[in-house]
């Protein structure tokens, strides 16, 4: 629970540092304005989100097995925090591109990334409060 908190507070920090340095930038004028930094910043956290998240379930399905039979693996506590504030990040900074008009690829790739991830830890988040372990 500590670890999502943290998380949410971290993204909140993230996003608001880089909504305030693309409100400082000029509007781009023209036919075909380039994709903003709120874009590509949904870009790169999405993709890095989905890598945490993915990283630690490769894994975990690639490791030997020990004599017991079960996986051993050593996970680090950063994956999750890193998979949940970044997806966080990635889809707020891909709501905030798409309230300003900016329908760029790299918006789009970094809604679905965050999305997913998001998703998943909604799923996860949900299961654990219904069928705690």
């Amino acid at each position: 629970m500590f670890v999502s908190l943290v998380a949410v507070v971290l993204a909140i920090v993230i996003v608001g540092v880089i909504v305030v340095i693309d409100r400082r930038r000029p509007a781009e004028s023209g036919p075909a304005p380039r994709p903003t930094l709120a874009a590509w910043s949904s870009f790169g956290f999405g993709l890095v989100s989905l890598a945490a998240l993915a990283y630690p379930l490769v894994l975990s399905r690639t490791a030997p097995s020990g004599d017991d039979g079960a996986v051993t693996v050593s996970n680090s506590q950063l994956l999750p925090l890193a998979s949940i504030s970044f997806s966080l990040v990635g889809l707020a900074l891909a709501v905030y591109a798409l309230r300003r008009h900016d329908r760029h690829w790299p918006m789009w790739v970094g809604l679905v990334a965050s999305g997913l991830t998001v998703a998943f830890w909604l799923y996860f988040f949900i299961a654990n409060i219904v069928a705690p372990a």
